[in-house]
């Protein structure tokens, strides 16, 4: 019997890659990488130690050209190594962590690469409905954007922007993301209690990604989402929804 797990959005877009674009890969892969997306079908789960073989399969498949920087020289500390620890803290509880987060109308998923792949400590960034290789976070903390997201470009230097931020102040941005979209960015779930909606995030994902919570916590992300001393007696869906 198989060892089910959770299925993440992030294995089930892997999954998904895999099944529709296994002949990508190498010959000598195809076999079990289709063998993989075949079960998945027939049985609709995968064992524990299947899942990070479908992961790196799928890396492999949309990463293709990416450079290996395993292989790159020493390089220097770069301005988004908080984002790296921050992913390395979170997977220290949970095997599959996750962001999603939004620049105008651009949504983002953020995710640390697999430990099997070619670029293992490394941070992912796709698009968060098409999985799209947007850019990787190195291992250093360097930024590797894809061309269309080069930060000489509007979209790319909102989303460079973002991302220096949220290594920077990740509890801030993920609040300011959640009290303006109304989900949280770790589960991606609509916020529904008071103190969440208040916070921007809610206290099962507080407590698996390290992050500060109750009303001290909502009340300066009141203050800094509405620009006013606001107590958290307002409820959470008019801090999410309240116009400048």
């Amino acid at each position: 019997m198989l060892d089910a797990q959770p299925i993440t959005p992030v294995l089930l877009d892997a999954i998904k890659v895999l099944d529709a674009r296994w002949k990508e890969l190498p010959v000598d892969k195809h076999e079990f990488a289709a063998s993989l997306a075949k079960q998945f079908k027939s049985k609709g789960c995968l064992s524990d130690k299947q899942w990070p073989w479908v992961e790196k399969l799928a890396d492999a498949i949309q990463c293709a050209g990416v450079p290996d920087f395993t292989q790159a020289e020493e390089k220097e500390i770069g301005e988004m190594m908080g984002l790296v620890d921050f992913f390395a803290k979170a997977k220290e509880k949970m095997k599959w962590p996750v962001l999603v987060v939004h620049t105008g109308v651009f949504g983002f998923r953020i995710s640390p690469a697999t430990s099997l792949g070619k670029n293992p400590g490394a941070v992912y960034v796709k698009g968060n409905k098409t999985g799209q290789y947007v850019g990787m976070v190195g291992s250093k903390g360097d930024w590797c954007p894809a061309n269309a997201w080069s930060p000489h470009s509007a979209s790319g230097a909102s989303l460079h922007a973002l991302l220096v931020k949220l290594s920077r102040h990740p509890a801030e941005t993920l609040s300011e993301q959640g009290l303006a979209n109304g989900k949280c960015c770790m589960c991606n779930t609509a916020l529904s209690d008071p103190i969440s909606m208040a916070t921007g995030y809610g206290a099962t994902c507080a407590k698996h990604y390290g992050l500060p919570y109750g009303k001290a916590a909502s009340k300066s992300a009141t203050e800094k989402f509405t620009g006013t001393g606001s107590e958290l007696e307002q409820t959470g869906y008019q801090l999410a929804h309240k116009k400048a």
